[in-house]
C-alpha cells in the first residue's frame, strides 16, 4: 500500500513538473533525483528487505526523504536551499556549491530510518501499544515473514 501511494505521489508530482517546465533536460534531471532519494529505497525494501520492512516504516522513510529532498533545496528549479551540508563552498557571488554527496545520503538515511522505524513498529504491535488486540494480531502477522509452507503454497510452480 505505501508503494502505491508513494508511486501515485512522485507520478502526480512528476506531471505537475512535466506541465510546468519548459526545459526536457531539467524534467529529466529532477525526475532522475527523485527516483534517487525518495524511490530507490521504497523499491531496495521491496525486493530486498520486505521481510525486515513494514508499511509504516515505508511511508514514515518517505516522507523523511521528502522532507529532506526539500530542506536541502534544489537552485535548478528555484527551491532555496535550507540545510547547510558539511563541505559545503561559498563562491565570491554567495551562490552555494555542493561538495557532500547529499543524494546518496538521503538514501542510506531514507533505509536506515525505513528499517528502524518498521522494528519499532513491530515491536509495538506485539506489546499491544500501536493499537487495539484485534488490530494488532492481524498486523504482526502481516509483518511477519512467511514460513517455507506458506512460500510454497502461494507459488505459481
Amino acid at each position: 500500500m505505501a508503494v502505491k501511494v508513494s508511486v501515485v505521489l512522485c507520478g502526480t508530482a512528476g506531471a505537475g513538473l512535466a506541465m510546468t517546465t519548459s526545459s526536457v533536460h531539467l524534467f529529466w534531471i529532477i525526475s532522475a533525483d527523485v527516483m534517487y532519494c525518495m524511490m530507490a529505497p521504497q523499491v531496495f525494501c521491496i525486493f530486498y528487505l520486505s521481510r525486515w520492512v513494514n508499511y509504516l516504516g515505508a511511508c514514515f522513510g518517505f516522507v523523511l526523504a521528502l522532507l529532506l529532498r526539500v530542506l536541502v533545496g534544489e537552485p535548478v528549479i528555484g527551491l532555496p536551499d535550507l540545510m547547510p551540508l558539511p563541505w559545503d563552498k561559498i563562491q565570491n557571488d554567495g551562490t552555494r556549491y555542493r561538495l557532500f554527496p547529499f543524494r546518496t545520503s538521503i538514501l542510506l538515511i531514507t533505509l536506515g530510518t525505513m528499517f528502524l522505524v518498521s522494528r519499532l513498529a513491530e515491536c509495538l504491535f506485539e506489546k499491544g501499544k500501536l493499537g487495539s488486540e484485534d488490530e494488532t494480531g492481524a498486523t504482526c502477522q502481516e509483518m511477519k515473514p512467511m514460513n517455507e509452507e506458506q512460500t510454497n503454497m502461494t507459488s505459481c510452480n
